[in-house]
């Protein structure tokens, strides 16, 4: 939804666009520079109130108790709410979103589109060159580039969406005396993993995201002129950014940069860093620890500015004991659609799901999930340490030899964290297309084809005989919980 700023609500939406619009509240502060800067005064407040702040970020399924009575279908249907709307954010994860907070705020400070020199800025974008006029840029204050970083599985790309949530709407729509214009307060993009990902293809992602946010077919068929050049590519990307006011440009998945190779990884940074430095646009920069290593490679000079808006490790917990780890299984438990819900047993339970997730936040919620949907189907309706391992070793099999690796600190297999988590993950949360390609293969390949799961190691052991589900159950598993379910875009090849 576009926030407008009106004196009373317009019911009917932008006829370019049909996008629905909503009025904008700006604030007041007290200080010049946020109070007379649109960009600044029409986000959500700024506030020092933890519990505010955590209730912006939190993100909570739809769920009644009364859900517990509908058929084993639908329950099974719903628990789909669980990947889909839960967020449940700690103390690391409100310390980064104030520091971002301050970081778009920062970045507003010297781009002002009520003034002259925020006009020239847009109108003088698309040209090579500093356009953010230095009698702009206050001392320790401006456009900076912040670099998130955290294994696989652990939130990053779920942490960026609530700070985007906690900040207001994706697009704030000014009525200013100079004309109308779209501020779009964070532009994320997924760094594709696509090998020839050059500044020219960055600059065609950009433009399909600012259509999509904007709800136009504006930009993207700029970029269908193949003789375009790389120069024509990158303008107008800049237009974009310049011209839409952008808080921030997030690139998740950043680690996909090492595909790039030495000369196209300069190539990139150096990209980059003249968006933040000629433009006055924050950057923010979010993968896997791989993605650290460029900070590795680079001169200092470089790996000072990629992390001068702050460098944020989002680790995952290493046990049952930290307080963060058992706050979230707390709040998780309330989640259920099993018919018999049973009290939440913190002397084993707690030990007993980090056991089998290794703290990582996509691994437990997967947990959680597949067992809800054995308690359902099997109809003993309760999830117990037995129903917990019992999906652990039908559903989560392809995820076993880097969770032993992280139980035994295996460091031969940690190296390979990144490629292991991805590749397990693409074969435990596959999309529709995907499992329609799995049955196919099936049906071809007759009734008597051979299972090509990939062996378990050591996995922990359930009460249950029968451990595993046949090939055709799971299946009917699968097709059952899993046909409205995508998988994440960082994993998409």
């Amino acid at each position: 939804m576009i926030e407008e700023h009106s004196d009373t609500p317009s019911p009917a939406g932008s006829p370019e666009s049909g996008v629905a619009i909503a009025p904008v509240h700006y604030e007041k502060y007290g200080v010049p520079e946020m109070d007379d800067n649109p960009l600044i005064a029409g986000l959500k407040s700024v506030t020092d109130d933890i519990p505010e702040q955590l209730d912006r970020l939190t993100l909570k399924p739809q769920f009644s108790e009364a859900d517990r009575s509908l058929s084993a279908s639908i329950r099974i249907l719903l628990l789909n709410r669980l990947r889909e709307s839960f967020f449940f954010p700690s103390d690391s994860h409100v310390h980064i979103y104030k520091e971002t907070e301050a970081q778009i705020i920062a970045g507003y400070w010297s781009r002002n589109p009520k003034s002259a020199s925020g006009q020239r800025l847009v109108h003088n974008a698309a040209k090579p060159g500093q356009q953010i006029e230095c009698s702009n840029l206050m001392p320790g204050l401006g456009a900076s580039i912040s670099f998130w970083v955290g294994p696989p599985g652990q939130g990053k790309s779920s942490l960026v969406r609530a700070i985007g949530r906690a900040l207001g709407k994706a697009v704030i729509r000014h009525h200013l005396p100079n004309g109308t214009t779209d501020q779009i307060v964070m532009l994320v993009r997924n760094f594709t993993d696509q090998p020839n990902c050059t500044p020219k293809a960055i600059a065609k992602l950009v433009a399909d995201r600012a259509d999509e946010l904007l709800g136009v077919r504006d930009y993207a068929p700029l970029f269908h002129d193949k003789s375009m050049s790389r120069t024509h590519y990158v303008s107008e990307m800049r237009r974009i950014l310049s011209s839409h006011w952008v808080g921030a440009l997030v690139l998740d998945v950043f680690e996909n940069v090492s595909l790039l190779g030495t000369k196209g990884e300069k190539e990139l940074i150096a990209l980059l860093v003249n968006l933040r430095d000629e433009l006055g646009v924050p950057l923010i920069l979010i993968g896997t620890y791989k993605a650290a290593e460029i900070l590795e490679s680079a001169s200092a000079s470089v790996t000072r500015r990629f992390v001068d808006g702050g460098l944020h490790d989002l680790r995952r917990p290493l046990s049952e004991d930290d307080e963060e780890f058992r706050a979230f299984c707390d709040v998780l438990w309330h989640y259920q659609w099993v018919r018999n819900p049973l009290p939440f047993q913190k002397d084993s339970m707690y030990k007993t799901l980090f056991d089998l997730s290794q703290g990582i936040t996509a691994v437990l919620l997967m947990l959680f999930r597949f067992a809800q949907t054995e308690a359902i189907r099997s109809g003993k309706e309760s999830i117990t340490e037995d129903a917990l391992k019992t999906a652990y070793n039908n559903k989560l099999f392809p995820l076993h030899q880097i969770l032993n690796a992280l139980r035994t600190d295996d460091r031969r297999l940690l190296d390979k964290y990144d490629d292991l988590y991805l590749r397990a993950f693409r074969e435990i949360e596959p999309s529709e297309s995907m499992n329609r390609l799995a049955l196919i293969r099936k049906n071809a390949q007759g009734p008597d084809a051979a299972d090509d799961r990939p062996e378990r190691s050591n996995p922990p052991q359930a009460s249950q005989d029968n451990r595993y589900l046949d090939t055709a159950s799971r299946h009917q598993v699968e097709s059952a919980v899993m046909q409205m379910e995508g998988i994440p875009e960082e994993v998409l090849k």
